[in-house]
């Protein structure tokens, strides 16, 4: 736990404080206090753990509790706290845990300022800044607004209250939404429907996906209406386009809704590495960000590219394409499986073996039957002629082929401390061996 304690005290040093101080840290038997550039001890050796002593202000710990004093040992935030951390660039969250436990404490924050004057006490479920003299905070799971000076500004009378600038504010009031500003005007209404949980609301280009009477479109800070609530649903892409429902079909339009890809497909895909899947009559294309369709071919299946690759189904046959179209892995195989880490596991004429992303084929296809992914964590398990054996990435029988069945494989994420397991029936007996096939006990 206390590197836990030293990480919460470098953050805070980070912060707040500068390199330089009239006050050294100094440490004697696992304790730590101050002394002046003189080498003159001027607050004791006492504490678990201190931050650098800057503006008069040091954090300090002390059996589980935090803290914080001044330059002459003065404590000025009462060392009763259970956590504590920067708020703003002069004011310090203070927090108390209130139930026991991990899992279901409650949390209750208060503030003080670097002086250590009380700006609030500790009996605030959340607590979030809005500007200089502006702060979110939540009682009694209720959200306001109160000034620097703990003047209440707005009642709380809210479900959630987050910040989107220092002006603008989502504010959610029975299960609707909308925008306030940060004296509690509102700018829309509370008046949106809460598809999202507010804290995930999607943003994109600093809009806010709405939707109102089963519409949905996007509004800017100011609730002013970008696109229009026209779409039974609206996705912001991450090349600055907007993939939208209407009429049950799927299309993609641009922030003046201009047409990218006509709203006339069974669905479109996000974007992956440049390209969208636009699915119509159970035919797949691929599209660039621009609407033109950047692979000519036609297939019946496709997955969305992940690192440069794509499988893909043509003429009932599976392949692997890059992003050009090119085949890394013939379409012509009876089946694949997803590729992890650059090996598939293939069937050929009804008997399965594995290839490489350069499709290479590392073990011939002479298997009956497979089990599990690609070379998770040590070698794939293969049956032929009703019994099963283990062959490694290279295509060698590793474990002879003469176990009944496989009742479970353990194995976890190859790396240099890969582990490997497997559970399998041989004459009738449950067995747990290695990945050489020696007996485990």
């Amino acid at each position: 736990m206390k590197s836990i304690h030293i990480i919460v005290f470098i953050l805070i040093s980070t912060y707040f404080f500068g390199q330089d101080s009239a006050l050294k840290i100094i440490e004697s038997q696992g304790k730590y206090g101050f002394s002046n550039a003189n080498g003159e001890v001027v607050i004791p050796p006492k504490y678990d753990q201190v931050s650098p002593m800057e503006d008069d202000f040091a954090a300090v710990y002390l059996e589980k509790k935090y803290g914080a004093v001044n330059a002459k040992g003065k404590e000025i935030i009462p060392i009763a706290y259970d956590g504590m951390s920067f708020f703003s660039s002069d004011l310090i969250r203070v927090e108390k845990h209130i139930s026991s436990g991990f899992f279901d404490r409650e949390i209750s924050y208060g503030l003080y300022d670097k002086k250590g004057v009380e700006i609030m006490p500790a009996i605030y479920n959340d607590l979030q800044s809005i500007s200089k003299d502006r702060i979110i905070q939540a009682k009694d799971h209720k959200y306001g607004i109160v000034s620097r000076s703990n003047k209440l500004v707005v009642s709380n009378v809210y479900d959630n209250i987050i910040k989107l600038d220092s002006i603008s504010l989502r504010a959610e009031k029975k299960y609707k939404w909308g925008i306030i500003d940060s004296n509690g005007k509102a700018i829309t209404g509370i008046l949106y429907e809460n598809k999202y949980e507010l804290s995930s609301i999607p943003l994109f280009k600093e809009l806010l996906s709405v939707r109102l009477n089963g519409k949905s479109g996007f509004i800017n800070f100011k609730g002013e209406v970008v696109i229009p609530l026209l779409y039974e649903s609206v996705e912001g892409l991450e090349n600055g386009t907007i993939k939208v429902q209407q009429n049950n079909k799927w299309g993609i339009i641009d922030l003046n809704e201009n047409i990218i890809i006509p709203i006339s497909n069974d669905f479109v895909s996000v974007f992956k590495e440049g390209r969208c899947i636009v699915t119509k009559d159970g035919q797949y294309r691929f599209f660039n960000g621009v609407g033109k369709q950047a692979i000519s071919a036609v297939y019946e299946y496709a997955t969305p590219f992940e690192n440069g690759i794509s499988k893909v189904k043509k003429n009932g046959l599976w392949g692997y394409i890059n992003v050009k179209g090119t085949a890394l892995i013939p379409i012509n195989h009876d089946y694949l499986t997803e590729m992890n880490r650059g090996i598939t596991i293939g069937k050929e004429k009804g008997k399965w073996g594995a290839f490489n992303i350069q499709g290479k084929q590392i073990i011939e296809c002479i298997y009956d039957d497979f089990m599990g992914e690609a070379f998770t964590g040590g070698p794939m398990a293969f049956k032929k002629n009703s019994k099963w054996g283990f062959v490694n990435e290279k295509g060698k029988v590793v474990v002879d082929f003469k176990y009944d069945d496989i009742i479970q494989l353990m194995q976890e994420s190859y790396s240099e401390a890969s582990s490997f397991e497997a559970r399998v029936l041989l004459d009738g007996q449950q067995i747990k061996i290695d990945e050489t096939g020696a007996v485990l006990e």
